[in-house]
């Protein structure tokens, strides 16, 4: 991977004196920008803000992009209640549909990435969720992974 510094510095300015562009995104460019800012360890609360109002304002969200955004906001430890509370009708809903899509690997990242919030009762209810569909999956004698196993010890 190509790691400018200047650029990166460049673009995270630029993105905060130009927040409409951030506003103009589409949820998928909201997600991308926010896993690339996070794994190049760009952790700036204002353009996470940013991104995270873009989310609240558009709410057209899958419930598996709304599991990677909450873990690259995780990652750069701007995850806040908000967020959470206004995806967590989308993950339930996906849980009531049976938790398939997004996949077991996908809920065990949420899990993950909520275990980094407040406890709030939408959180609660989105992590009770996603339990019981990992408990389904043991009971059914569905594989799951040793990775997805020990995120889940982790979380």
């Amino acid at each position: 991977r190509v790691r400018h510094e200047p650029l990166l510095k460049s673009l995270a300015h630029y993105l905060k004196e130009k927040p409409q562009v951030i506003a103009k995104m589409v949820p998928l460019d909201v997600l991308y920008t926010a896993s690339s800012l996070a794994r190049m360890k760009i952790f700036d609360p204002e353009i996470y803000g940013l991104l995270a109002q873009n989310i609240l304002l558009n709410r057209k969200v899958s419930a598996k992009q709304g599991i990677y955004l909450m873990q690259s906001f995780s990652q750069a430890q701007c995850l806040e209640n908000g967020l959470v509370e206004a995806l967590a009708p989308i993950l339930h809903q996906a849980l009531q549909r049976g938790g398939k899509d997004p996949n077991i690997s996908d809920w065990v990242v949420a899990l993950g990435a909520l275990s980094s919030v407040d406890a709030t009762p939408a959180v609660d209810t989105v992590c009770e969720g996603i339990i019981h569909f990992a408990m389904e999956q043991l009971n059914r004698n569905l594989a799951i992974s040793g990775l997805n196993i020990s995120q889940l010890l982790r979380a």
